[in-house]
């Protein structure tokens, strides 16, 4: 689980994950909304972003990191919004950093969003 507490505006304090962990929940706190935001998850290899939709109690904003993006050592992105209308307004963006290691022997594909990742897939397949 990677915690993030935002404090002021755009300041806040996180923690790093490891390449090859799985099922990481991010909880952020300190955004004072009234509505569960949609977050949307990239890095710097991806051309398109991974959305997931958060939930919100108590303040306490919890979704998923997807797998995928922890195959890879690259800082994800983590675009908070909210829609206004029919437009996504990124209220604020946490980078999480990713810090390399060897694969682990007994490590399995689990997510749903592997087609943004198709050539980690092969790659896994043939390793």
């Amino acid at each position: 689980m990677l915690r993030v507490h935002f404090n002021t505006y755009n300041n806040y304090i996180v923690d790093s994950l490891y390449q090859w962990d799985s099922n990481q929940d991010l909880v952020i706190n300190g955004l004072d909304l009234s509505v569960a935001p949609e977050i949307h998850f990239s890095n710097a290899n991806m051309d398109r972003a991974v959305v997931r939709q958060s939930t919100l109690t108590n303040g306490v904003i919890t979704i998923r990191i997807p797998n995928s993006l922890l195959q890879s050592a690259l800082t994800i992105k983590a675009y908070i919004g909210v829609y206004e209308r029919d437009t996504f307004k990124v209220i604020e963006t946490i980078e999480i950093p990713v810090i390399a290691r060897v694969k682990p022997a007994d490590y399995v594909i689990e997510d749903s969003d592997e087609e943004i990742y198709s050539f980690n897939e092969l790659k896994n397949e043939i390793a």
